[in-house]
């Protein structure tokens, strides 16, 4: 399948427009995806016990988040996790949630750290696809340190793109980056680079200045994925329902649908990002070409 034509504005959601600021009555804050969370236990920082996973899943559940995507930290250099350990969990997990009765799914993926390993990604040990959002080959997580922007990042990117993959940028508000030179972030998103801000970041979990810079980001058309990157059961980022009516009444109740729901299953789906309405920027978030 080749690569879709650039998305120009925002798919109709079947409700009547809001201006931003609007009050919002009877929220429709369902069926959201959670890209980025860390929800399986004991292969990163995030959930230390099965419990504390079933505890992060009834969580998002109640927070309105039908699918959770597993994305445990993933360093190409020291390599303490592989793709299959990912899905075995995975597996695991959601046969606990089923027993459990929860109706949340969860999904395969990575957050794959930035190394000059990604500038050559057919020299990978397993298939690129494998670390891809749902092993579908579309999209892929990467983070980078908050301190810098690696030297090998734009080649990285560019790489990934020719293999038929999509960068999903983590948490760009919490790197210096986004301090020093907000242009930069432009150009990413120009550049096809999907961004992704943390909930939490929002909220105000990393600091006042993290939060200033995310809600920048959102206003000014920089991301178009908001995504939890929970840790822990008790993290209020898990509740993404209270996070989009957080956004709906800054920039409306469309634009926290497609931040949270739309785009979000659009990566999980493999398909095109959209647009929030009125954005104006050079670039449009490219439907990938599969590889088979």
């Amino acid at each position: 399948m080749g690569p879709g034509k650039p998305s120009t504005g925002r798919k109709s959601l079947g409700e009547a427009p809001r201006e931003a600021g609007q009050r919002i009555e009877g929220s429709g804050f369902k069926s959201l995806v959670d890209l980025h969370s860390h929800i399986l236990a004991g292969l990163d920082d995030g959930s230390d016990s099965p419990e504390h996973s079933l505890r992060m899943a009834r969580a998002a559940s109640s927070g309105g988040v039908s699918d959770i995507v597993a994305t445990p930290h993933f360093d190409l250099d020291t390599v303490s996790v592989t793709p299959a350990s990912i899905a075995a969990a995975v597996e695991e997990l959601n046969r606990a949630l089923h027993s459990e009765g929860l109706r949340v799914r969860v999904h395969a993926g990575a957050e794959v750290r930035m190394s000059a390993a990604l500038t050559r990604p057919e020299d990978l040990p397993w298939p690129l696809r494998e670390l891809t959002v749902g092993g579908k080959g579309d999209y892929l997580l990467v983070d980078l340190p908050s301190s810098e922007y690696l030297l090998p990042s734009d080649e990285a990117f560019f790489r990934l793109q020719l293999a038929g993959v999509n960068p999903v940028l983590a948490h760009p508000e919490r790197n210096r980056l986004a301090e020093d030179d907000f242009r930069k972030l432009a150009s990413l998103r120009d550049r096809g680079i999907a961004l992704q801000v943390n909930a939490g970041s929002l909220l105000g979990s990393y600091g006042s200045k993290v939060k200033r810079i995310a809600w920048k980001i959102l206003e000014e058309g920089l991301a178009l994925l908001v995504a939890s990157d929970a840790h822990h059961p008790g993290n209020g980022s898990l509740d993404l329902a209270a996070v989009g009516r957080s956004i709906a009444a800054r920039l409306g109740e469309e634009t926290a649908l497609l931040l949270l729901r739309d785009n979000p299953r659009s990566v999980l789906e493999g398909g095109a990002l959209q647009q929030p309405e009125g954005f104006s920027g050079k670039g449009g978030y490219r439907r990938s070409g599969r590889r088979r």
